[in-house]
C-alpha cells in the first residue's frame, strides 16, 4: 500500500542509519539491532507520527564513498611500506614518512569534512522534506479550519433563522391569544347580556302573569258574587211563585 507523500527508492541506494527516524528509533546505531526491529520499531513511529522519514545515499555520494574508501586503502598500504623503509633507512625515508603522514591527515580531515558537507546536505534534503510535510499538513489543517468556519458560519445562519422563526411563532402565539381573549370578553359581554335580557323578559312575564292572576281572581269573585245574587233571587222568585 503506497502512503501520501511516499516516494520510491531506486535500487542500490544504501539506507543512513545515523539520521532521520532510523537514528531516533536505534540510537547506538548497530546494524544488527536495525535488521532485528526495522519493522517493529519503524511501526510504532509510523503509528504516533503518522509519517516515516527514511533517508537513502545518492548514486554520486556511493561513488565518492567507494573511490574515498579504495584510495584510503592504497595510501595507508602505501604508508605501511614506507614506516618499514624507515627502519632500514630511517635518515633517508624520515622526510617522506611526515610528508606522507601529513598527506594522511590530510586525507583524514578531507574525508571528515565531506562526511560534514554530506551530513549537512542530508539536514538540509531532510529540513526541505519536513517543510514540505509541514506545509502540507498546513494546507490541510487550513482547509479544515476553512470547512469548520464554513460549517460554524452556516450553523449560526440556521441558528438565526430558527431563532427568527421562534420569535414569529411568539408574536402570532401572542396575537392569538389576545385575540382569543378579546373574542372571550366579547362572548361574556353577549352572553351577560344575553341573561339581563332573558331575566329581564322573564320578570316582566312573571309580573304580567301576575297581574292576570289577580284579574282572573277578581273576576272569579266578581263571578262567585253575581251567582250568590242571582242564587238569592232565584230563591226569592221561587218563594214568590209559591205564596201564589
Amino acid at each position: 500500500k503506497e502512503y501520501a507523500g511516499t516516494e520510491l527508492v531506486p535500487q542500490g541506494r544504501k539506507l543512513i542509519i545515523d539520521q532521520g527516524d532510523v537514528a531516533e528509533a536505534f540510537p547506538g546505531g548497530q546494524v544488527a539491532d536495525i535488521r532485528r526491529g526495522f519493522v517493529r520499531e519503524l511501526t510504532k513511529k509510523l503509528q504516533q507520527k503518522k509519517v516515516l522519514r527514511l533517508l537513502f545515499t545518492s548514486n554520486v555520494d556511493d561513488s565518492k564513498d567507494k573511490e574515498m574508501g579504495q584510495a584510503t586503502k592504497e595510501f595507508e598500504k602505501m604508508l605501511r611500506a614506507v614506516k618499514k623503509a624507515c627502519v632500514c633507512f630511517p635518515d633517508s625515508m624520515k622526510e617522506k614518512l611526515d610528508a606522507l603522514n601529513e598527506k594522511h591527515i590530510d586525507s583524514k580531515l578531507r574525508t571528515k569534512d565531506q562526511k560534514a558537507r554530506q551530513k549537512l546536505h542530508i539536514q538540509e534534503v531532510e529540513l526541505q522534506k519536513a517543510m514540505m510535510v509541514a506545509d502540507a499538513n498546513l494546507q490541510k489543517a487550513e482547509t479544515k479550519m476553512k470547512a469548520v468556519e464554513r460549517q460554524n458560519d452556516e450553523l449560526k445562519d440556521k441558528q438565526i433563522r430558527i431563532e427568527q422563526k421562534l420569535a414569529n411563532l411568539r408574536a402570532q402565539q401572542q396575537q392569538e391569544k389576545a385575540r382569543l381573549q378579546e373574542d372571550m370578553e366579547d362572548m361574556q359581554r353577549e352572553l351577560k347580556a344575553n341573561l339581563d335580557d332573558f331575566f329581564k323578559k322573564t320578570d316582566d312575564k312573571e309580573k304580567d302573569f301576575d297581574e292576570k292572576l289577580k284579574k282572573l281572581e277578581k273576576e272569579k269573585s266578581e263571578v262567585e258574587s253575581q251567582r250568590v245574587t242571582l242564587e238569592a233571587e232565584n230563591r226569592k222568585l221561587v218563594e214568590q211563585l209559591a205564596n201564589r
